[in-house]
């Protein structure tokens, strides 16, 4: 967070008197790590504070723009990826390559304070425009085994700890070995995930990484500080 703050202290101090004295929001970096989840949080509750987010005209956001999302009623920066029919695909500013998710059109609020979306031409427009995409492919049963990252503030990096495995079967049932711990999971097409219910695991989900054939388990946590989000791979993949 220290390389943050003197990144904003130094784009505040380059910017004219006038804008300083306005409040104009400067753009933060999207590479720039965060402490925690509950960082990224508090930074863009603050930084939307008192603040009408700009939409697009069209309604319609494009790949590259800089967006303010809502994820289970917690706000953070992110910026477009891919633009679906239905949804968007996004990736978490400050965050690693691996974390990308989906937003629905109402969970994307409105642009980053300060970002200026650039103008397109008819035909870039046309380009970006939201193309059909084939169902994603099922998880499927099998054995996985899970890793949890998570930023380290006294040593600034990501550290790793493992989780585990759990297999899911083919009747709909799983076992997570961790917690000799049993429940039920089913495939759910439109959020393209896979649901869990009782168990450790209970109102969990698990997707698919984008390019990769693992998957990311997110559980249920009322830690701010620390979302659990695991990173899963098959272990007994042929």
């Amino acid at each position: 967070m220290r390389a943050s703050r003197l990144v904003l202290l130094l784009a505040l101090a380059s910017a004219p008197a006038a804008v300083r004295a306005q409040g104009t929001p400067v753009p933060r970096d999207p590479k720039l790590p965060y402490e925690s989840w509950g960082a990224a949080a508090r930074e863009t509750a603050e930084a939307i504070a008192g603040r009408t987010l700009v939409k697009p005209a069209d309604g319609r956001y494009q790949v590259g723009d800089a967006v303010i999302v809502d994820d289970d009623g917690k706000r953070y920066r992110a910026h477009v990826i891919t633009v679906q029919p239905d949804r968007y695909e996004i990736h978490y500013d400050g965050q690693s390559a691996s974390w990308k998710s989906y937003a629905s059109p109402a969970e994307v609020l409105g642009y980053q304070p300060g970002y200026v979306p650039p103008k397109r031409s008819a035909a870039e427009a046309a380009a970006a425009a939201p193309k059909s995409s084939a169902p994603a492919t099922p998880i499927e049963p099998g054995k996985w085994g899970c890793t949890e990252s998570y930023w380290r503030i006294t040593k600034g990096t990501y550290e790793f700890e493992m989780r585990g495995s759990f297999t899911m079967r083919p009747n709909g049932t799983y076992e997570y070995t961790g917690m000799r711990s049993a429940g039920r999971w089913r495939w759910d097409a439109a959020q393209s995930a896979v649901v869990f219910t009782g168990g450790f695991f209970d109102g969990a989900r698990a997707v698919r990484l984008e390019g990769s054939p693992r998957i990311r388990l997110e559980l249920p946590t009322n830690d701010p500080e620390r979302p659990r989000k695991w990173a899963c791979g098959r272990t007994d993949a042929p």
